[in-house]
């Protein structure tokens, strides 16, 4: 392995024309608006976490407290980098 303990770049652009359909990069979650079902935004996603069953954005509501959502698309039905927000269907206690 020529490679092995080498640092290696790769031009953004490059890494997201292989990114499949409701893959993202987690710069660009960080930052997003987050709106529930009936359009009230809820918080601004804080953090890109990893979990075992999937990975955990952090919504830091407008009072600073945060909560945890699977990154999943049950949970996450819209993710609209072009408008800067996602949806997220808050089922009974999520947000809390």
């Amino acid at each position: 392995m020529h490679y092995k303990g080498l640092l290696i770049h790769i031009y953004e652009d490059e890494v997201k024309k292989g990114l499949d359909e409701d893959e993202y990069l987690i710069s660009d979650l960080v930052g997003l608006d987050a709106f529930d079902t009936s359009g009230h935004k809820v918080g601004i996603v804080d953090i890109v976490g990893e979990n075992k069953a999937s990975d955990l954005i952090s919504i830091r509501k407008p009072d600073g407290r945060t909560f945890m959502v699977p990154f999943v698309k049950e949970l996450v039905p819209v993710v609209d980098l072009m408008n800067n927000r996602i949806v997220i269907n808050l089922i009974e206690g999520l947000d809390e």
